[in-house]
């Protein structure tokens, strides 16, 4: 399995320039997987590296937790805000869910079945 800290040195130092060169390495990381205009296919071993070292309860798993749901946050606030009209009172409920369900998807999810619309 790679090493995340191997990945995020790559990454950075690979094609920075400017303000990004002088970037930490994880804000770097975080940037790159939700700029819009990113290769969707790096991105994508990116994700599937996190989602592994989480899976496999690997020691810097605490670490590709926090740098996926920092990389997935543009994606899981626009689900909150599109579904926040149907939790009006109790806005908190959706949080939780939302929470619960990315947290179930990354520990369970079957990266071979895991294909992105083209």
């Amino acid at each position: 399995m790679i090493s995340i800290w191997l990945m995020v040195s790559a990454l950075s130092h690979r094609g920075a320039t400017g303000q990004q060169a002088s970037r930490k390495p994880r804000q770097f990381l975080v940037g790159h997987l939700t700029d819009r205009r990113g290769d969707l296919d790096e991105k994508d071993l990116i994700y599937a590296a996190l989602v592994r070292s989480v899976q496999a309860g690997a020691t810097e798993a605490e670490l590709a937790s926090a740098l996926l749901w920092l990389g997935l946050w543009p994606g899981l606030d626009a689900i909150f805000r599109r579904r926040l009209s149907l939790y009006l009172r109790a806005p908190e409920e959706l949080v939780s869910e939302i929470s619960d369900r990315c947290t179930q998807q990354i520990h369970h999810v079957r990266l071979e079945d895991v294909q992105r619309q083209r």
